[in-house]
Formats: structure tokens, sequence, C-alpha cells
């Protein structure tokens, strides 16, 4: 859920203990996810995105511009199959 929440424009904490998956390593390396393994820092970062609506619609457009970046899986999917 941690990717699609990102790509959906919500701020995003990551405090699972293992390892990241590449997926996840992608979306930190943008900026989408934060990841954060201290509860006190997490608290404290959450309090800090809750109260600025300005970051909030900040990361908003920052992964509206990733998403729009993507390629449609649809339509690969179809081109595979078609060929």
């Amino acid at each position: 859920m941690t990717a699609e929440a990102a790509l959906l424009g919500v701020p995003v904490i990551s405090y699972y203990p293992g390892e990241p998956t590449f997926v996840e390593k992608f979306l930190i390396n943008y900026g989408l996810v934060e990841r954060i393994l201290d509860s006190g820092r997490i608290a404290q970062r959450t309090h800090a995105i809750c109260g600025s609506q300005e970051f909030r619609e900040f990361y908003q457009r920052k992964s509206r511009k990733l998403v729009h970046s993507m390629e449609d899986p649809i339509r690969v999917i179809v081109q595979k199959i078609k060929r």
C-alpha cells in the first residue's frame, strides 16, 4: 500500500523494518516515500506533514508528474498480446 498511496499523492512514511522493495527504493529516491524507523521521528514528521497544506500540495503535484510520465500498462499489455 506504500506505493499505491504515494502514487495517489498521499504523503507516505515507511516504517517497514525489512529491506525496502525495488519499488519503494524508487519512490524514496524520487521523494515520494520517506523511510523512518524511529517512532519518535515518525510522530514529529507526521505532525509536520499534517500541518503543512503547502507540503501536501507539492507532494500531490510531484506524484501526478510521476504518474503522467509512466506508460499506461493496459497499452503495453495489449501490444504484447497482439504480437
